[in-house]
């Protein structure tokens, strides 16, 4: 028997001060089988970076064609692609050609090494951001996930403040680039 996902409701207010954006979501995301929660919690962090009302969850690790998150135009085109954690160069490189604009949100451990091995390439690519967040924190807020989400997102200077009931997350966010 094939195992199911595991799905989160997750109601954001989201204020983002850097962009000027100020809204409610309600979300439903899941949790793949052989996802690990700090993959669906940086997932959700980077919606809420890029949060609008076109935004949506792809089907994620269960398939290679599509984007973790994206943004289509009403005409069907992709207009923003989003990867979370190490995606190879030959990924990124099919969303750069793809997309207007593609960004890859790097969250693992291992992500110091990840970068020096892909950041010539990926930075090759001219539509490309790489975002980076502590893995700590990552962990720290998968620790208190439960299955109903209630967030309240501040982003000032790049840094994700998390409110999650009596609880407060500080979660910087560092653009990588290549030396």
């Amino acid at each position: 028997m094939a195992l199911t996902a595991t799905l989160y409701a997750a109601q954001l207010q989201v204020a983002d001060q850097d962009r000027q954006h100020y809204q409610n979501y309600s979300l439903k995301i899941a949790l793949h089988p052989s996802e690990q929660p700090e993959r669906m919690v940086a997932r959700l962090l980077v919606w809420c970076l890029n949060a609008n009302e076109k935004l949506t969850f792809g089907k994620g690790i269960s398939s290679r064609d599509e984007a973790e998150i994206w943004q289509r135009h009403d005409h069907g085109d992709i207009e923003h692609w989003i990867d979370v954690g190490e995606p190879d160069d030959a990924r990124v490189k099919k969303a750069s050609r793809q997309s207007e604009k593609v960004t890859v949100f790097a969250y693992t451990r291992s992500q110091d090494t990840w970068w020096k091995k892909h950041a010539a390439a990926i930075s090759s690519f001219a539509n490309v951001t790489t975002l980076s967040v502590p893995w700590e924190s990552v962990v720290t807020i998968a620790n208190d996930i439960t299955r109903q989400i209630h967030w309240q997102i501040t982003i000032s200077e790049s840094t994700l403040y998390v409110s999650s009931g009596d609880t407060m997350f500080e979660v910087p966010v560092t653009e990588l680039k290549h030396n």
